[in-house]
């Protein structure tokens, strides 16, 4: 859920207000067609309205992820300590382990490292 930019919702609520305000003053000047300064103010009590029903909504949404998280790290753990056991019980290079989602653990033959092997001199 995408946060709401506060800087812009700051200005449009500032612009809103003040131009409330010019149609007071100046709605009984001849001529003036700006619409009335009550739907000006009813159109900012709006916006601020769907921002603060967004912020709920947001706060519900980070919640309930972190619920998630909370539910996901549960099972993580869960799933460790299971395949701990499992591992310890048949060992890490059986194949029966792959039974319950594990890579058995293959077997590796070195060679000798090249520090090992003796080099005869000219």
């Amino acid at each position: 859920m995408p946060s709401l930019n506060s800087k812009e919702f700051g200005e449009i609520i500032i612009k809103l207000e003040k131009l409330a305000d010019g149609i007071d003053i100046h709605k009984t000047e001849a001529g003036f067609v700006i619409p009335n300064s009550d739907e000006i103010r009813q159109e900012k009590t709006q916006i601020e309205l769907f921002r603060h029903e967004y912020e709920i909504a947001e706060n519900a949404a980070r919640i309930k992820y972190d619920s998630y998280s909370e539910q996901i790290s549960d099972a993580r753990s869960l799933i460790e300590k299971s395949n701990s056991l499992i591992l310890s019980y048949y060992g890490k290079k059986d194949q029966i382990v792959g039974d319950f989602g594990i890579s058995p653990r293959k077997y590796v033959r070195r060679s000798e490292s090249p520090e090992n092997i003796e080099v005869e001199p000219n």
